[in-house]
């Protein structure tokens, strides 16, 4: 052992040397060449069990997403790819595949999530989304030690998230996070219309279906509505019977109050129905047609409208007409649905 640097060989002087690296070169002493040559053997044979790689989206989580809505309500949510925005303190982080699995399968589409560097467990934040019982944890199976929260299922995990494992060859690990093309509560897009739900010459009895049809049977749809409601409130498309080409775009106050109105019929568990005495006529309903990764909703409620045939389908929204008895009539607000070359002789 050397105790002092008089302990050391005066007698040897070295000078740097140019050594060639692929397209440039460097200046090194002899010694030093080994370093830099372990570290190139390093990084072309990795140890047996990598990190997970990692690449940050976004570092200023303080902007607003998509939506237009602020910070996720408690850490380790969803990004904005999801719906959300990770809280002032995070980072939006997506996983590189194929170093990622669900249910002991490679995933297609790498996990994104929330999250914030930690040396050691008390770095973490110990709030965490509704649903999700899974402890929060520094997990330094990743490139740079993460706070996460642990699962075993993704019965552990929030609503919308899974339960991410690691591939074979990465460090072991399990954690809550999120894949847009399997979460249910990422809603895509949202498009009103309305539909002809029955028709008769003379008085009849017609049935309205209110509530959610067609979801999947496994969503909470208290949190699912809400999803909905959120999406809602920052616009939907609203389809014609005719009338501008490709439909128009709602937003603004009237997107706002229509969220207002339906989210309690999005989060309905069950549907009802309700059966009315109704005239002669065309019976029309307006609808929701709802899109998220794994269904195609439709979400209706007592919105109706009467015309005398299936040509002439309702101008305006529901409830923006200005004579409710008279759908061709003017809307006091919002697109016109219909083309008015069919509504000429009883618009007024």
């Amino acid at each position: 052992p050397l105790v002092h640097k008089s302990d050391c060989r005066q007698d040897v002087t070295q000078k740097p040397q140019t050594w060639p690296f692929g397209l440039m070169s460097v200046n090194l002493m002899p010694h030093q060449l080994g370093f830099v040559l372990l570290g190139v053997v390093q990084a072309v044979l990795p140890d047996a069990r990598q990190a997970l790689p990692i690449s940050v989206k976004r570092s200023e989580a303080s902007m607003f997403n998509r939506s237009g809505l602020r910070w996720n309500p408690t850490h380790y949510g969803p990004d904005w790819s999801d719906g959300g925005s990770c809280v002032e303190d995070e980072q939006e982080i997506r996983g590189s595949d194929p170093a990622y699995m669900v249910d002991g399968k490679r995933t297609s589409d790498p996990p994104y999530f929330c999250t914030k560097r930690c040396s050691s467990d008390s770095d973490c934040p110990q709030d965490k989304p509704a649903g999700a019982t899974g402890s929060p944890f520094c997990d330094y199976a990743f490139t740079n030690p993460l706070c996460v929260l642990f699962c075993s299922a993704d019965s552990d995990c929030a609503d919308g998230a899974l339960c991410f494992s690691t591939a074979p060859g990465y460090k072991m690990t399990s954690w809550c996070a999120y894949d847009p093309p399997l979460n249910c509560y990422n809603i895509k897009t949202i498009t009103g219309y309305w539909e002809q739900i029955g028709s008769s010459p003379g008085p009849q009895k017609v049935t309205f279906t209110i509530g959610v049809t067609q979801t999947t049977s496994e969503m909470n749809m208290e949190t699912w509505g809400q999803k909905v409601g959120v999406k809602l409130n920052g616009g939907f498309a609203a389809d014609s019977g005719g009338g501008p080409t490709g439909g128009a775009e709602v937003s603004g106050e009237i997107s706002r109050e229509f969220s207002t109105q339906w989210t309690s019929t999005f989060q309905m568990a069950t549907t009802s129905t309700r059966e009315t005495d109704l005239p002669a006529g065309v019976v029309w309903q307006w609808k929701f047609r709802i899109n998220d990764p794994c269904s195609s909703p439709l979400a209706s409620k007592m919105d109706y409208q009467l015309t005398p045939n299936a040509k002439m389908p309702p101008c305006c929204l529901p409830g923006y007409q200005q004579d409710i008895k008279n759908p061709w009539g003017k809307c006091i607000d919002g697109p016109r649905l219909c083309d008015d070359s069919m509504t000429q002789e009883v618009v007024v």
